[in-house]
């Protein structure tokens, strides 16, 4: 068997970097700020919080575009693959757990969803091209008439995605109705696989392509809703074209629109020009590389234990804008110093040496 090369490819920690800014961003900002009702009424707010929307996409995309390229460093990369997957719902459940403010024992969060796909990613880097994409287009369709069979409201509380006693249990959560439900967010996963296959392969136009895609049907479908053409307004099909401000639950524009943006994030970092600013020396890299352990962990202090010690929306606009600051300075340079500790005892860290 031909070695393996064991050299990182930066920019994908760097965008998962990225990422990790964006969820620190957004959940911290409405987990500090004691005015967070008025969200829709300060435009500068609105604006900064809208930013961490791309985070979940981003996670997600990025964890199949590293599918791909985890077979040049891993002898068994399907093992490997199922073990961490398997590692990363089981954290996704200890985190269910330890925040019971948020999340019941059957939530179906972003590290559910990343470790599902992880399990079936055997099988799905064994699909040719064609294959995946076809299969993302099933899984935006499938998700289109599950929402109306379930008669899935335009908007889901965070208690009704944690309710296991609807028809369904655990496994509507899972397949539809919690924060990221495999149908539709298997697609991000598949087309991350895509964008990771262009990028060994060099076609990066490709990944153009299917960004332009996407995002040219989420403005063709939204135009439809907001046109008040009678088949967009109307059931079967209003949950195929009305374009909303939020994924909970991800309407189709939506979907789209996320995976067109996310596919142009992997396109301008996975190229020579922008690719070449994530050395392995920046922060972003770095934080990267702790990525699981940052979203864990803020989860946790700031959205379980802040409600214990007082601090949970207690601060003015200001005060959190410099907390907030200050807070993701910290997380960049507390990941670059860990990095000289080869992230030790990070989540990551235990997950390697469970699964190789």
């Amino acid at each position: 068997m031909a070695e393996k090369s064991t050299v990182r490819i930066a920019w994908i920690d760097g965008l998962r970097g990225i990422a990790a800014l964006l969820m620190l961003n957004q959940h911290l900002g409405i987990w500090l700020w004691r005015e967070q009702y008025r969200l829709f009424k300060d435009p500068f707010m609105l604006a900064l919080n809208g930013l961490g929307g791309l985070a979940a996409p981003l996670f997600i995309t990025l964890a199949g575009t590293g599918t791909v390229l985890l077979a040049r460093r891993h002898r068994n990369p399907d093992r490997t693959c199922m073990l961490r997957g398997l590692c990363i719902m089981a954290f996704g459940y200890l985190l269910n757990l330890l925040t019971p403010g948020w999340f019941s024992a059957g939530s179906w969060y972003v590290l559910h969803m990343i470790g599902f796909a992880l399990v079936l990613a055997p099988l799905l880097r064994r699909m040719p091209d064609s294959g995946l994409l076809l299969g993302l287009l099933l899984v935006l369709g499938v998700t289109v008439v599950l929402q109306n069979w379930l008669e899935t409201p335009l908007r889901l509380s965070n208690t009704r995605m944690g309710n296991m006693k609807l028809d369904g249990g655990v496994f509507r959560l899972a397949l539809a109705e919690g924060h990221f439900p495999v149908f539709p967010w298997l697609a991000f996963f598949m087309a991350g696989m895509l964008g990771g296959r262009w990028f060994m392969q060099k076609k990066f136009r490709f990944m153009v392509f299917l960004g332009s895609a996407c995002l040219a049907g989420a403005g063709l479908l939204s135009a439809c809703s907001y046109l008040k053409f009678d088949f967009a307004v109307s059931d079967p099909l209003i949950r195929a074209c009305r374009l909303l401000p939020r994924f909970y639950p991800s309407l189709l524009p939506m979907s789209l629109l996320l995976l067109g943006l996310s596919l142009m994030a992997v396109y301008c970092c996975s190229t020579k020009g922008l690719g070449r600013l994530f050395s392995p020396s920046n922060p972003l890299v770095s934080l990267g590389r702790v990525s699981l352990t940052v979203l864990v962990v803020h989860v946790i202090v700031f959205r379980e234990l802040s409600r214990v010690f007082g601090f949970f929306r207690v601060f003015s606009k200001y005060e959190t804008l410099l907390l907030l600051a200050g807070l993701l300075a910290g997380f960049l340079l507390l990941a670059a110093w860990w990095k000289k500790a080869d992230y030790r005892l990070s989540l990551e860290w235990v997950m390697r040496k469970i699964t190789g």
